[in-house]
């Protein structure tokens, strides 16, 4: 009987276990590219079915704008009441609400939903949710801060009343690929820092949503807080959100 004897030297055992690591990325990287597509898959119906919450009052007593991108819109909540825009109007009962938010916007393109208004068209309070498109297309740092104060400036033509808030650290959404999470947590503390700064300079009141992942609820539980997409937040995660936005809007009307 024959035997075969494989010889393995210091130098063929580092090769083999880089062929095994090389392997095993690869199929990281293909589970991670279909689970990215699925989800995207997903977002999109989402977004599709989803209206952004508006109310009219026929004589109001506060009147409301919402501007933005797809969490302006609520996109993720099953019910509308869930998204932001609906949790304003539970609090404030006789406001009319407003919303020209429209998925997939930039801080450029909300600068567009402004221009749809008139100079009559003046607001007790004006809500801009924008910023995480900009951050997940890697805007120019210098052309958002250019664009966001001039968004700022123009929405104090229509509100003596305005708050920003955007998305919290984008780099723990399941649906982006697991090795490129930590950029986009880069990009979410890069963007944060150039909102607090922008919104100081304007006399505007940023919200700010960033936690650390320790304390983050899109992290501990991100199946309660994050929608089906992994990406938008669920009704829950909205009142994650709200949390913190309620208290900087209540003392505004005090």
């Amino acid at each position: 009987m024959a035997y075969i004897y494989l010889e393995f030297t210091p130098m063929s055992a580092i090769k083999f276990a880089l062929f095994g690591v090389a392997i095993i990325l690869v199929i990281i990287g293909i589970y991670d590219y279909l689970n990215t597509r699925r989800l995207i898959k997903i977002g999109v119906m989402q977004t599709a079915e989803t209206l952004g919450f508006e109310r009219a009052v026929e004589t109001p007593k506060l009147r409301l704008l919402i501007i933005g991108d797809s969490s302006g819109v609520g996109v993720g909540a099953t019910d509308p009441n869930e998204s932001i825009a609906g949790r304003i109007a539970s609090d404030f009962p006789e406001a009319e609400i407003t919303n020209l938010a429209v998925s997939g916007s930039k801080v450029k393109d909300a600068l567009e939903q402004l221009d749809q208004l008139t100079t009559e068209d003046q607001y007790d309070l004006i809500v801009l949710q924008i910023g995480g498109n900009d951050i997940v297309r890697f805007t120019k740092l210098a052309d958002l801060e250019r664009d966001l104060a001039t968004l700022l400036e123009l929405a104090k033509q229509h509100s003596d009343k305005v708050v920003q808030l955007t998305s919290g650290n984008v780099g723990t959404s399941q649906l982006l690929p697991f090795g490129t999470r930590w950029l986009f947590t880069l990009r979410t503390k890069q963007v944060r820092e150039i909102f607090l700064q922008v919104n100081a300079q304007a006399g505007t009141h940023y919200v700010d949503l960033y936690r650390i992942r320790a304390v983050d609820p899109y992290v501990t539980n991100p199946t309660k807080y994050y929608s089906a997409d992994f990406f938008h937040p669920s009704g829950a995660g909205y009142g994650v959100w709200y949390e913190r936005v309620q208290p900087v809007i209540k003392k505004l009307f005090e």
